[in-house]
């Protein structure tokens, strides 16, 4: 059953852009990660993580946003994810020097 296909991460305290699908499926430890399917046996999300609170209220990733990931990981073994080329550094003496 689902309840919203779309929350929002920051609703359920996820500092992220994510958006997840609300389900009554029950997820515990061994089936995260397994496929969240509709009645006509087609993936519609990835099972992710439960509310730690009310028991039975699970969310999942949603296929669409999962799918970009699963291709990228069947051609080349590994997502790849952008780089800006910027590092953190502490302000030091030595570093303040060299402004």
């Amino acid at each position: 059953v689902v309840s919203s296909t779309a929350r929002q991460a920051a609703e359920l305290g996820i500092p992220s852009g994510a958006v997840y699908i609300q389900t009554d499926a029950s997820i515990n430890q061994g089936n995260s990660g397994g496929p969240l399917i509709n009645l006509d046996g087609e993936v519609v999300g990835i099972n992710s993580m439960k509310a730690s609170g009310p028991e039975g209220i699970s969310f999942a990733i949603p296929i669409d946003t999962a799918w970009p990931i699963l291709q990228q990981l069947k051609e080349f073994r590994k997502v790849k994810r952008p780089y800006v080329g910027m590092r953190m550094v502490s302000i030091d003496a030595h570093v303040k020097m060299m402004e």
